[in-house]
């Protein structure tokens, strides 16, 4: 009896974009359909990365792609890859984002604030705090495209809640004076 094994590996290649720039996300490429993970990494914004290689045995896999600069984004799946040994399969996914840009003041000073960018399910997708000095106050939640109700809680008490849309590669800039 005679029988032949290939344990040459082959590479999986995972390119990642945000609106047209590359992106920093996790990529994880497990058996297909299981959740058994044989290779990983991130992408980084560096063309020394990103793409992100995976050596990995001759087989087919699903590979996971999750982004770490939009924290709604939903996690992209490629799933069945056939991966040869000895070959590159190469993958590419772009993500969209915009920028929800959140300036609280009163009468023109800044104001210490929380701040929340609510999903229509009710889910977060980002927040933070204005605090009242200018490198905190506006500021940038990177959201995917959508309409959203911002949730804005002064420190010591005043509260507004507004709804704002949100497109592919833009900046919405929201402005609070809680005195009107």
């Amino acid at each position: 009896i005679e029988r032949h094994f290939d344990f040459s590996a082959g590479e999986i290649a995972v390119r990642v974009t945000r609106n047209g720039e590359l992106s920093d996300a996790t990529v994880n490429a497990q058996i297909a359909g299981t959740t058994q993970n044989v290779a990983g990494g991130r992408t980084y914004v560096s063309a020394t990365s990103n793409p992100r290689v995976l050596k990995v045995a001759s087989g087919t896999y699903d590979v996971t792609v999750k982004s770490v600069e939009v924290r709604n984004a939903p996690p992209h799946v490629f799933e069945s890859v056939v991966v040869n040994g000895g070959e590159r399969t190469s993958l590419e996914h772009a993500f969209e984002s915009g920028i929800v840009r959140i300036g609280v003041n009163r009468s023109g000073a800044l104001v210490d604030a929380v701040v929340n960018v609510i999903q229509a399910d009710g889910s977060s997708a980002g927040g933070g705090r204005t605090y009242t000095a200018a490198s905190s106050n506006p500021k940038e939640i990177v959201v995917t495209p959508g309409t959203y109700t911002l949730r804005i809680w002064e420190v010591r008490g005043d509260d507004r809640e507004l709804p704002v849309d949100v497109a592919a590669g833009e900046i919405v800039e929201v402005l609070i004076d809680l005195d009107l």
